[in-house]
């Protein structure tokens, strides 16, 4: 009896305890369905319509970019962000996940070779091991309904970088193992970059925000990426379908799904190999004068396609975000050292486009446009002289050559021998004889100096051209401005303004639409837009004439070293001084270029201008630095595209009779 009775009284507890947990429950349901206030239910009412039945933005596939050839320039992979729900992982168990995720992610590392026995070699590996798994742990020992584990969004996420579908499965499969739920995946698509930083300024890269409670919003950066942006990232999809801790889809709510529509896939008017020369020029000759950087453009003066553009210092945009991270430290960051200029400056020099969105004085290959001017305008023709007396006296202010006075070009200059010597003398002279209001007319009306050129790429200045009606804070405008102007000192433009107006000289004169996309394709649909030219610059006869004058001067003079025997190149050197913040000039510190178009006499779709710019060479002069650069340039170019030479050029094979190492 007393057993049955001890046994009675253990069936009376359970039951009592049942009895209680359905009390409470019970209580629970009244709470939540009648006892609840009006602004409760509404909340509640709203969580379910909002988070639940509603249907979920799904985020579409972000687009693609293809070189003219079809190549890929900028590809999508889909890759993953690693969280934790910590209230949902068993305290026992934390330490397991948190192991795994080290195992997975920062597998130990033990020294080989002769560290392999070195004991403080290999409890440094150990610690480095630790400290990650503590990092994970400390993670999943929170609170919070929502931690990161690993991801490229946020500095909280202990492996600070998204993860494939083969890391991401054997995470899961190992958590699975050990009976834990709380673990979720985001998955996303993600541009990676095959070609590493072939392009990389022009093209730019994404960087992934992560508002609260809303899928991630990829935005380009830079280049193509930013400028494209809205056609690159598609139109988001909605859905209803959920899916549980078990992997099971559960549809809710009465919602219509959408799919969502990819990105568009553009194709580029940039030729990938190319590109890969050029780039491959301009490091070899950047390195080997010890400059500080530099741009190469490839225009069709047809039409304004941009074929290449290149630019140094680069980076590879897959790795942008540890450049920026290198770049902060650098500069300090999160010390009392910390130089936001530096870090300011640094960004600046990296990851804008150098062709586009910075400025310089293009010294000599300026003098071309100024006489193209005189002969549109008709001051002068190619009979007209001017005298060259080793100095310029101008409202007492010297002007003088490039040379000083260790040189006399002979007294008497036509713009054909002012252009071959390079004398700053004679194109201020030929300058002085336009006047300042048709002066300003072409330079930035006619050849679109001091703006913008309209190419589709984004962060593009306008430049700076000092002129009549300028007011402060800008320096007052004086008369010999508009002299030092013509041999290209005294303003300010973009490289791809310098391509595009020479573009003009090799097309018949008109003033084309740099621009860098060919089509997109939407849903199947591809679209060419048309890029008609901008407006004429100066006429079908000073183009004319521009070509042959520039033909002409290069063989012997300064432009020599540019030209391809067989091949007729029109080309024009540039030594300009680099100007101080206080307005004056650094000594024997210059920006040295060559500018070309050509071969003259081809079809048009088979001409190219090239722009070689090197920044702060060792040696100063364009002729000598970058004038081999430019005929290395359309070497590669005739070669590739198998244009044959001219049949009876108007440049002899040997064109350099001296050594051009000037202006």
């Amino acid at each position: 009896m007393r057993r049955i009775a001890r046994r009675g009284w253990r069936q009376l507890a359970l039951l009592a305890v049942i009895l209680l947990a359905f009390s409470f429950l019970a209580n629970q349901l009244y709470a939540l369905q009648v006892g609840q206030s009006p602004d409760q239910a509404k909340t509640l009412q709203q969580y379910y319509t909002q988070d639940v039945a509603a249907p979920q933005t799904e985020k579409p596939p972000r687009g693609t970019i293809v070189d003219v050839n079809g190549n890929d320039l900028v590809s999508t992979v889909t890759v993953y962000k690693l969280a934790a729900a910590p209230p949902y992982i068993p305290l026992k168990k934390k330490p397991k996940v948190a192991q795994v995720l080290a195992d997975v992610l920062f597998p130990v590392r033990l020294p080989s070779g002769k560290l392999a026995h070195n004991q403080q070699a290999i409890a440094k590996a150990k610690d480095k091991y630790l400290l990650h798994y503590n990092q994970f742990l400390t993670q999943l020992s929170t609170t919070w309904n929502y931690v990161c584990l690993a991801g490229s969004d946020s500095p909280t996420c202990p492996f600070p970088a998204d993860i494939s579908r083969t890391t991401a499965n054997t995470i899961v499969n190992r958590i699975n193992n050990l009976g834990v739920s709380g673990i979720s995946l985001e998955s996303h698509s993600q541009p990676t970059y095959p070609n590493g930083s072939l392009g990389s300024q022009l093209l730019g890269y994404v960087a992934y925000q992560y508002p609260a409670n809303s899928q991630p919003i990829d935005t380009g950066q830079f280049g193509v990426e930013h400028y494209y942006d809205n056609l690159l990232t598609g139109v988001p999809g909605h859905t209803s379908v959920r899916i549980d801790t078990h992997g099971n889809t559960i549809r809710v709510g009465n919602g219509s799904d959408t799919a969502p529509q990819p990105g568009a896939t553009l194709r580029l008017t940039l030729d990938a190999y190319v590109q890969l020369l050029a780039e491959r020029d301009l490091a070899k000759i950047v390195k080997s004068q010890g400059a500080t950087g530099g741009s190469i453009i490839i225009e069709r003066p047809s039409d304004g396609a941009i074929l290449a553009m290149a630019s140094s210092p680069t980076y590879d945009p897959n790795n942008w975000r540890a450049l920026v991270n290198q770049l902060a430290k650098k500069a300090g960051i999160g010390t009392k050292h910390y130089n936001a200029d530096k870090f300011n400056q640094a960004i600046f020099n990296v990851f804008p486009n150098a062709a586009v969105s910075k400025q310089y004085e293009p010294g000599s290959t300026f003098k071309s446009i100024t006489i193209a001017i005189g002969f549109d305008a008709g001051y002068f023709n190619e009979n007209t002289t001017v005298n060259d007396a080793g100095v310029l006296n101008y409202q007492g202010i010297p002007i003088m050559n490039w040379c000083l006075s260790s040189c006399v070009f002979g007294g008497a200059e036509n713009p054909s021998k002012m252009l071959h010597y390079s004398s700053n003398i004679g194109a201020a002279q030929f300058g002085e004889k336009i006047p300042v209001i048709p002066w300003y007319h072409y330079v930035l009306d006619n050849f679109g100096f001091g703006q913008r050129t309209g190419v589709d790429l984004s962060d593009e200045i306008a430049g700076d051209i000092r002129q009549q009606n300028d007011k402060p804070p800008k320096p007052i405008w004086v008369p010999i401005d508009k002299l030092t102007q013509a041999y290209g000192q005294g303003l300010s433009i973009t490289p791809l303004q310098l391509v595009n107006a020479y573009a003009a000289l090799a097309n018949g004169g008109m003033l084309p639409h740099p621009h860098v996309l060919q089509s997109y394709t939407v849903a199947g649909k591809t679209t060419t837009p048309s890029w008609p030219a901008l407006h004429r610059a100066v006429s079908q006869d000073t183009s004319d004439r521009m070509k042959q004058l520039l033909l002409q001067q290069a063989v012997h003079g300064e432009a020599c070293k540019a030209l391809v025997p067989g091949y007729d190149i029109a080309a024009k050197t540039g030594t300009a001084s680099i100007p101080s913040l206080g307005g004056n000039y650094y000594r024997n510190s210059t920006i040295a270029s060559t500018a070309a178009f050509g071969p003259v006499g081809a079809d048009l779709s088979q001409q190219f201008v090239v722009l070689v710019k090197v920044d702060k060479p060792a040696t100063q002069w364009g002729s000598t630095v970058a004038a081999p650069v430019v005929h290395d340039i359309y070497q590669h170019l005739f070669d590739y595209y198998k244009i044959p030479p001219a049949s009876n050029p108007v440049q002899p094979k040997q064109m350099c009779s001296y050594p051009a190492d000037k202006p």
